[in-house]
């Protein structure tokens, strides 16, 4: 298929989607372009629509299309899996996360480590389960957190 009739296809498409109705066909858009940043763009873009689509932003655009934004987020966090998949073992996600847990160091700090950004690092341990610390937290309270739930009878 040529790129003209991609093209055509594509907005015949778009145009189905959103029904004429140009709010509806800017959300799309705008989720679209994040996906496409968060996936492949530039490393700062990147950061900042990772950071859109963990945002309450982003849900308000979800409740305004009709769309579960938990559904979107865990679709997300698999296709940065699979294309981290070849970088990252499970294994190597929960050493990272065993790093992120214990060292008073910032999600990231540690993605620059690691060669990715903070932002990924998040969606992959969101995908494995792992607790994230929330921002600004300080290491020693989320830890005493995690001691106390880990001794629960």
């Amino acid at each position: 298929m040529t790129y003209h009739k991609r093209l055509a296809r594509d907005q015949r498409d778009h145009f189905e989607e959103t029904a004429g109705d140009p709010c509806r066909a800017l959300l799309i858009a705008i989720i679209r372009h994040a996906r496409r940043d968060a996936l492949g763009g530039h490393p700062a873009h990147s950061v900042d629509a990772l950071r859109y689509f963990f945002s309450d932003n982003f849900a308000a655009d979800c409740a305004a299309l009709d769309i579960d934004p938990g559904r979107i987020r865990s679709l997300l966090a698999q296709e940065l899996a699979t294309r981290e998949d070849g970088r990252f073992s499970e294994e190597a996600i929960r050493r990272i996360h065993t790093q992120y847990v214990t060292e008073p160091i910032s999600l990231d700090a540690l993605g620059r480590r690691y060669a990715t950004t903070g932002p990924t690092l998040s969606a992959l341990f969101h995908l494995h389960n792992l607790p994230v610390r929330p921002p600004g937290k300080p290491r020693r309270a989320y830890q005493s957190v995690q001691h106390q739930q880990e001794n629960r009878p």
